[in-house]
């Protein structure tokens, strides 16, 4: 699996296949999304990033993570 931010700044690959998908309807994923948040879960020891996420901590149980370059939220972590 690979991916990458709307800028292409910052993208990755994964060498296994996702774990699991995860769906958010909590009232931080809603408010940034305008809806329910989908998402894919990998080991990180699996996962090969390129380019620098800059990250903030989103709510108390989360951080986003984004392109600089773009200030637009690409990625997610516990």
């Amino acid at each position: 699996m690979n991916g990458r931010c709307l800028c292409g700044h910052v993208s990755f690959t994964s060498r296994e296949t996702p774990e699991g998908v995860v769906i958010c309807r909590c009232a931080d994923c809603r408010r940034w999304s305008g809806n329910a948040w989908a998402s894919v879960s990998v080991p990180l020891e699996a996962l090969e990033v390129r380019g620098t996420p800059v990250w903030y901590r989103s709510s108390v149980h989360a951080a986003a993570g984004f392109a600089a370059a773009a200030a637009r939220r690409c990625s997610g972590k516990p």
